[in-house]
Parts: structure tokens; C-alpha cells; sequence
């Protein structure tokens, strides 16, 4: 008995010290590996309809599959960095100006206009003076953020390689996806028989819903902003897209860009391209947030909406970018363990 476990005792051993080899030699490529096999999971049913097109060759179609993801992930990153580094004086120079500026004066015929004429006039002017105090009182703190915004444009050439390689990776997983596929459900099954199988296709389907359902809105949302910024005449429409597209994904909204955009069309006396650019903004809001984005988170694991979107903030907050997915996944993961063990209870 005695012997026994010692046994065990030299096996657990040598299998955590495996295991943390394995994390150890793997741990530079975890974040681009997580991202990978995010991409493979969540593109999968469209790999599958494409390797049927191409006669079931499985390699051609993850080539093809990998070449189309680079178009669609480093490309923009790179018109980023580029935009970027084009803007990055004017940026600074308009965070240095900002005390500057000051609302234009209120037309004449308005303090003309009966009962309320003066007293809005009045208002106009004190917000105008106040408008200027306040900008100046939070200038150096602007042009503190602006730079170290600047000074992390730095950090985008390593997310473009960390991108670059979880392409890469996520093609041959793709090319050995039901290999891959098969040893992971034989392995939840090991550990759970009835439930493992379910909790992997759960964790499958939420991925997949919150790809499309959050990341794939924002990413139409920013770029339709982007559009109307641009056809708007505002500068750098890209980075203002991406900065929009940040802004949706932890579920701001782009509200945060074209709202005080249009409110600078308006101080430039851009009257009709700011009521263009709110009727855009409103148009675009709406359809994403209202329809586009529960029809595509409903698609997933049948995971409500309000678990999905709280797993979002705090996965984000707690893992940065990768707990966008891992955070809901979580909870969903739990959600249905909490319904299953309430139906056990409900059995008796």
C-alpha cells in the first residue's frame, strides 16, 4: 500500500513538472496561441464551406483561408500605424491649443427673440467664458494622455507580429481542425462524460457569438463612422474609426467619437455636415445596438445577452483584450453548470 503511493506521489510529480515545462516553453506564444484559436473557432463553419468548394483539400483551403485573415487583420493595422504616425503632431498640436478655443458668439437676432431671447444669450456667453476656464484647467492633463497615447504607437508593431503569428497558427489549426477537435472532446469527455462534451460546445458557440455578436458589430460600426468622418471632411478618419471601434467593443459606443466630431463640424460652421454627421451616427447606433447585435449574439449559445455583456466588461477589465472572450465564456461555461445542477435538484 505503502508502495502504491509513493507511486502516485512520483507520478503526480512528474506530470506537473511536465505540465509546467509545457507552460514554460509555451508561455511567448500564449497570447498570439489564444488568439488563434479564437480566429479558428470562430471562422470555422466558413472553412468548412470553403474546403467543400475546393474539393475537400483541406491544406488549399487553409491557405487561402490564412492569406484572407491577413488581408483582414494586418492590413488595418498597419493603415493604423501609418495614420498614426501622419496625425501624431497635429494631435499634440490640437491638445496644446484646446485653451484656445471658444464657442462662436451668439448670433444678434437671438437676444431680439421675445421671453427667452436675453436669457439664453446670457447663458451662451457664461458658458463660453466657462467653456475656456475649463480647457485650460485640464490642458496639461490632455497633452499628458496625448502623449502617452503617442508613446504606445510604439507597442503597435508588436501587436501587428502578435497578430501575424496567430494568423499563422490559427491556418494550421484549421488544416488540422478535426483532428484537433476530436482529441479536445475526447479529452472533456474524460473528464466529465455526460457534461463535458456540452460545456465544450457551449464555450464553442459563446466564442463564436461573441466574435460576431460584440467584435464583428463594432468592427462594422467603427468602419461605417469611419465613412461618414471622412465623407464629413473630418481629419484622420481612421484613427478616429479605431478609436470608435475600442470604444464599441467595451460597449461605450461610438456615440463618444461622432458626437463631439459633429460638435466641432458645428464650431466650424459646418452646419449641414454636423446634422449629416448626428442623422449618420443615430442611423448607425441604432440598426448595430438595437438589431444587428442581438441577432448575432442569439445565434450563439442561447446565453442572455446580459451575461454575455458583463463578461465582456470584466473579462476586459481583468484580462485585457483576450478576456473579451474569455470572460464570457466563463460565465456562460457557469451558467449552464448553475442550470444543470438546478434540474439535478429539481429531479428529487
Amino acid at each position: 500500500m505503502k508502495e502504491r503511493f509513493f507511486e502516485r506521489i512520483l507520478s503526480l510529480v512528474i506530470v506537473s513538472t511536465l505540465i509546467l515545462a509545457c507552460l514554460r516553453i509555451t508561455s511567448p506564444l500564449l497570447g498570439a496561441l489564444g488568439w488563434a484559436i479564437i480566429i479558428a473557432v470562430s471562422i470555422w463553419p466558413f472553412f468548412v464551406g470553403l474546403k467543400q468548394r475546393v474539393a475537400g483539400n483541406v491544406n488549399l483551403a487553409a491557405i487561402l483561408v490564412t492569406l484572407l485573415l491577413l488581408i483582414v487583420f494586418v492590413v488595418p493595422l498597419l493603415l493604423i500605424g501609418r495614420s498614426l504616425s501622419e496625425h501624431a503632431e497635429s494631435i499634440s498640436q490640437f491638445a496644446h491649443n484646446l485653451s484656445t478655443l471658444s464657442l462662436p458668439s451668439p448670433p444678434a437676432w437671438l437676444a431680439q427673440t421675445p421671453v427667452l431671447g436675453g436669457d439664453i444669450t446670457s447663458a451662451w456667453q457664461a458658458l463660453n467664458h466657462n467653456l475656456a476656464q475649463v480647457f485650460k484647467a485640464v490642458e496639461p492633463y490632455l497633452e499628458q494622455g496625448v502623449k502617452f497615447l503617442l508613446s504606445q504607437s510604439a507597442h503597435l508593431g508588436l501587436a501587428i507580429l502578435e497578430f501575424l503569428l496567430a494568423v499563422l497558427l490559427s491556418g494550421f489549426i484549421l488544416a488540422n481542425g478535426e483532428y484537433l477537435h476530436w482529441l479536445v472532446n475526447r479529452f472533456a469527455r474524460r473528464l466529465d462524460e455526460p457534461g463535458g462534451c456540452k460545456l465544450l460546445k457551449v464555450a464553442e458557440l459563446n466564442i463564436r457569438g461573441v466574435t460576431w455578436g460584440v467584435i464583428g458589430t463594432a468592427l462594422i460600426e467603427s468602419i461605417t463612422v469611419a465613412i461618414g468622418l471622412y465623407m464629413a471632411g473630418m481629419q484622420a478618419p481612421v484613427l478616429l474609426g479605431f478609436a470608435g471601434f475600442l470604444a464599441a467593443m467595451v460597449q461605450i459606443g461610438t456615440r463618444i467619437i461622432w458626437i463631439p466630431a459633429a460638435i466641432w463640424l458645428g464650431y466650424q460652421e459646418h452646419h449641414g455636415w454636423m446634422i449629416f454627421l448626428i442623422v449618420w451616427g443615430l442611423t448607425i447606433n441604432t440598426l448595430c445596438d438595437h438589431f444587428l447585435k442581438p441577432y448575432l449574439i442569439s445565434r450563439g449559445s442561447g446565453t442572455p445577452m446580459a451575461i454575455i455583456l458583463v463578461g465582456v466588461i470584466g473579462g476586459l477589465v481583468a484580462w485585457g483584450v483576450l478576456g473579451i472572450f474569455l470572460g464570457p465564456t466563463l460565465l456562460a461555461v457557469t451558467y449552464v453548470l448553475l442550470l444543470n445542477w438546478l434540474e439535478e435538484r429539481n429531479a428529487y
